[in-house]
């Protein structure tokens, strides 16, 4: 599987979805696989691939083996699993996880964060930037 793939399927699965800015909520893995893309740290297809994906198990009705059988690599699937958040997972303990992991999970949770904490993807009086700026502290250790 290529990049265009990861990305045409990670669009068809997060579909219609809005953020919380009403914005279609593609732009967001897309953007994150931007940064990824920018960072100084070595990058190549397959973590872009991941990048795209890291939120389709999540907030999606896709599971890794849908990944799998639509032909992602092992590794593109490994990461996803690390990146994603269970409904039983502490936050603390996932992002422990993530930082146990290493890179390229961490470089692209830290992207992801970044782009969490954009203003114009906020619900109005959902504050999650205390938490996303302790997790940026763990993960950038």
């Amino acid at each position: 599987m290529t990049l265009p793939d990861a990305i045409r399927f990670a669009a068809i699965h997060h579909g219609d979805t809005l953020d919380y800015g009403k914005q279609p909520f593609i732009g967001h893995p897309l953007r994150v696989m931007a940064s990824v893309a920018a960072s100084q740290l070595p990058v190549n297809g397959l973590i872009l691939a991941a990048t795209v994906l890291h939120d389709v198990i999540e907030d999606t009705d896709v599971v890794s083996d849908d990944l799998r059988d639509a032909g992602f690599p092992k590794y593109v699937v490994e990461i996803v699993n690390v990146l994603t958040r269970r409904s039983d997972d502490k936050y603390e303990d996932y992002i422990r996880k993530i930082k146990d992991f290493g890179y390229p999970a961490v470089n692209i949770k830290i992207c992801d964060i970044k782009d969490n904490l954009n203003p114009a993807r906020s619900l109005p009086g959902l504050n999650l930037s205390k938490r996303y700026i302790q997790a940026l502290k763990v993960l950038e250790k």
